[in-house]
């Protein structure tokens, strides 16, 4: 069998337009990249949340966080948080600002998956049970691993 015309490459190939058409067509107007918006949405999904929660949600190294997060904190869109008594532990969260872009960047790629999964609802169930059994074999394994 080509490995280009299997699931796995289908796949990896439909996130990688995915990511593209988020970074290209929809995010430009609010300024931050498609990680910088997941990473916000994280935050508000996980508000006081520390760095490596965030990494183990999203599924990405301490380091490059850092940098998104950095990125985020400089422009005020998340606030961190000194836990008392612990000094290095910081909990993170999003400003006010953040917290309306966030909004805006949410709405927009939910527009733009309305568009993309245009069909019956029942379809659409059937889609994102399919890709849930998916994501979770996939980070059981990850975990296993």
């Amino acid at each position: 069998m080509d490995f280009t015309e299997s699931e796995l490459y289908l796949l990896h190939e439909t996130v990688l337009f995915l990511d593209r058409i988020a970074e290209e067509e929809i995010l430009p107007p609010f300024g931050v990249t498609y990680a910088d918006c997941l990473l916000l949405i994280k935050i508000g999904h996980h508000p006081g949340a520390t760095q490596q929660e965030l990494a183990e949600y999203l599924n990405v190294g301490k380091s490059s966080l850092s940098q998104r997060l950095g990125f985020l904190l400089e422009r005020e869109l998340a606030v961190q948080e000194v836990r008392p008594g612990n000094r290095r532990e910081k909990r993170i969260h999003l400003s006010p600002a953040g917290l309306r872009l966030t909004e805006k960047c949410e709405d927009a790629l939910a527009r733009a998956g309305e568009s993309i999964f245009k069909g019956p609802r029942i379809e659409r169930a059937s889609w994102r049970a399919r890709l849930k059994a998916i994501r979770n074999r996939l980070a059981e394994a990850a975990r296993e691993g």
